[in-house]
């Protein structure tokens, strides 16, 4: 049986650690929001990743 998905669920991890790294309450700079968007985005895609190699095996 091969484990794909702890990929998924690991890279999920790495971009939300990213996400909250450069999470920040007031005035934020358009560039820190966007890595902040798109780490966010890229949690999400690699968890639903990770939940679809996990029911498939």
């Amino acid at each position: 049986m091969k484990k794909d998905y702890i990929r998924f669920f690991a890279l999920s991890l790495v971009f939300l650690g990213v996400a909250i790294a450069f999470y920040a309450q007031g005035g934020v700079p358009i560039g820190r929001f966007l890595l902040f968007f798109i780490s966010g985005a890229a949690c999400g895609v690699n968890l639903a990743q990770g939940i679809i190699s996990l029911r498939k095996s």
